[in-house]
């Protein structure tokens, strides 16, 4: 069964950040209006304007701060990070390996190309996933733009671990990530 892309994103969309009990005690501090806050109310609701917008959304600021910095990343490939098509792909991406029933960065053995030629294996590409999985995990979570421009700085360090089109490749499924799962009663499925 294939997931249509507009869900995919709806479910990262639905994807839960870490602060958002912080988020409702925003939200529960405008509804007191306490005299003590109104001064503080304006600010509070334009965070909580940033907070409470689509992941999606995000993801489309984060990829534009990513897009600009990424080291000898082609332009055609820096062009298809911001195709709406795209972000649903990427936004599938994420949710799979954020999402309940992710897949443990640990058994991830290798990167490979369209062409089936590997770009990492081993140590590096688990490093490389660590830092794209932790890309989607800071735009879940952030709270402004500057949380962004750091979520931004994650996809850089996974450049340096591969290159910034081999990036942008994993990100629109264009390039495989190959997982070998324990088997039982080995070292690796007890630790």
């Amino acid at each position: 069964m294939t997931t249509r892309a507009a869900d995919t994103t709806y479910w990262f969309d639905q994807l839960p950040s870490y602060y958002e009990p912080e988020t409702r005690g925003l939200e529960r501090a405008i509804a007191s209006n306490c005299h003590t806050l109104r001064h503080y109310i304006p600010a509070y609701r334009e965070s909580l304007a940033f907070r409470r917008q689509p992941n999606s959304d995000k993801l489309r600021r984060a990829l534009s701060y990513a897009g600009r910095r990424l080291p000898g990343a082609s332009d055609a490939a820096i062009s298809a990070l911001h195709a709406p098509r795209n972000i649903d792909r990427i936004a599938s991406l994420l949710v799979s390996w954020l999402g309940m029933f992710a897949t443990p960065l640990a058994w991830v053995t290798e990167i490979r190309s369209e062409d089936g030629a590997t770009l990492a294996s081993g140590v590096p590409a688990v490093k490389a996933m660590y830092e794209i999985v932790g890309f989607g995990n800071d735009v879940v979570d952030a709270r402004s733009d500057r949380d962004l421009e750091f979520a931004a700085q994650r996809l850089l360090r996974a450049a340096a671990v591969l290159t910034s089109d081999d990036v942008i490749a994993v990100l629109l499924r264009e390039a495989s990530v190959v997982v070998r799962r324990p088997t039982r009663g080995s070292s690796a499925a007890s630790a």
